[in-house]
């Protein structure tokens, strides 16, 4: 192209921007990097009103996760609350643990479950209807107390934005057989998660380890069941706050994957 026609082109190129209303490119140099732009308004707005709210300063949010992270996190995890008394109040506590009790078979069996829910996560993020948010995560003040967990995923229907939470469990074959009803633990742990997402339902999985079968069962969140969390909460933290320990409970005890059984033992634990 000839100097002569680049400078026709340029000038063509100014004339249309003007015609249509669009910036030149010394304008858009000039513009403040921090305007608000036009919000969608009406019924074309995606997200209904809040659409209009500004979106959040993402480096702002990095720094208040990467800030949490450098303070020592005291709390209670949503997958024990409903599990061992002792084993919540040490969770909580952070009393000396020994990983090292985990053999490399356990290790295993860990690493077995880890990847299931990979695998189911990564099935729910292809689905063409759905969008996946895995590892909804949650970290809340209840009873005075911290909760720190994360929900396996949340579903959204990309057609209106329905949403709908997944709690993901692997289990052994000869417990996955027995299985009529979701554990009650799990329904606690799902009601939980139900009520501090802001979500009406929760499916719970079950992928049998031995045979990948599954099977699914609905929750729905039930008021009352957030009232158990707090009862639940404030006897574990009374416990934190005394320095007193609960009784042992053989019941709700599991060795196997008990990394303070030792810490409890020398506690008059008879394990």
């Amino acid at each position: 192209m000839s100097g002569k026609q680049g400078c026709k082109m340029t000038a063509f190129k100014l004339k249309m921007s003007k015609a249509l209303g669009l910036p030149s490119r010394s304008s858009v140099a000039e513009t403040p990097r921090a305007e608000t732009p036009p919000a969608p308004t009406g019924k074309s707005a995606p997200g209904g009103n809040l659409s209009t709210e500004r979106p959040p300063s993402i480096e702002g949010i990095i720094d208040d996760v990467l800030e949490a992270r450098t303070v020592e996190q005291h709390f209670f995890r949503p997958s024990m609350l409903f599990g061992c008394k002792r084993a919540n109040v040490f969770h909580y506590t952070r009393v000396p643990h020994h990983p090292q009790r985990q053999n490399p078979r356990m290790l295993r069996i860990l690493d077995n479950g880890t990847a299931i829910h990979s695998v189911l996560q990564g099935y729910l993020a292809d689905h063409p209807d759905w969008w996946f948010a895995p590892e909804s995560r949650i970290l809340v003040k209840v009873q005075g107390a911290t909760i720190r967990g994360s929900c396996d995923g949340v579903l959204i229907r990309r057609e209106d934005g329905y949403r709908v939470g997944v709690e993901i469990k692997s289990i052994s074959h000869d417990q996955f057989i027995k299985l009529t009803k979701p554990k009650p633990e799990h329904v606690f742990q799902a009601g939980l998660y139900c009520r501090l997402q802001k979500l009406p339902w929760i499916v719970i999985i079950y992928w049998d380890k031995n045979t990948q079968h599954l099977k699914e069962y609905v929750v729905r969140y039930n008021p009352q069941q957030w009232e158990d969390v707090k009862e639940r909460v404030k006897e574990l933290y009374g416990y934190v706050q005394s320095g007193e320990l609960p009784e042992y409970d053989a019941s709700t005890c599991d060795t196997t994957f008990c990394a303070t059984v030792d810490y409890c033992r020398s506690k008059g634990a008879p394990v």
